[in-house]
């Protein structure tokens, strides 16, 4: 059980470009939204926090759900969100739509906190993977001015952080998402 590290499912997004609601969709008979809560659950022993403005779908206990910090403001308002409600040391934020990552891939993340950095990705490329990552909850502030300017590319904000990337130990392959309908085939 790590004491240091709240989880969050990054579960926002309105699924256009997918056409459905993707967080629906089955992986080894459960919905991603509910494999990727189990997913945390195992890694961080105790139950993440879901985060997102429209989860009445769900059977999700109301105490672990999180509005977005602003509507229709992408992730970023779903990180200002869980950092804000943060009370740990490090935040992990998970995208909902990740359908072949594992507990294994998470766990060289979290066990690479390093109070020098204030935010710590899983990469394919060594560009930062900012929807599977250790946010350090001091970053909550800069996020949230940077919601407030209305500048949502997280990426921006990443220019201002110390950060370093790992690679997943399922390689490339657990990193993929799913954003359209032949992404799910395409494997």
């Amino acid at each position: 059980m790590r004491s240091d590290i709240t989880g969050f499912v990054i579960a926002g997004g309105k699924s256009e470009r997918f056409g459905r609601d993707k967080r629906k969709i089955l992986v080894s008979g459960i919905t991603l939204i509910e494999r990727t809560i189990g997913i945390l659950k195992e890694l961080l022993g105790w139950h993440p926090f879901v985060v997102g403005d429209n989860l009445n779908d769900f059977q999700i206990d109301p105490g672990f759900i999180i509005k977005d910090a602003r509507p229709d403001s992408g992730p970023l308002g779903g990180i200002v969100a869980a950092l804000e409600k943060c009370e740990t040391a490090w935040g992990l934020m998970l995208a909902v739509d990740l359908p072949n990552i594992t507990a294994q891939d998470l766990e060289s993340l979290v066990t690479a906190t390093d109070e020098s950095f204030d935010f710590i990705s899983l990469t394919a490329d060594e560009r930062p993977e900012p929807l599977v990552a250790l946010y350090h909850s001091r970053t909550a502030p800069l996020w949230r001015d940077q919601l407030n300017r209305n500048e949502l590319m997280i990426s921006e904000g990443l220019k201002r952080l110390r950060y370093k990337t790992i690679f997943p130990d399922g390689g490339v392959n657990s990193l993929k998402n799913i954003n359209r309908p032949d992404d799910i085939t395409a494997g």
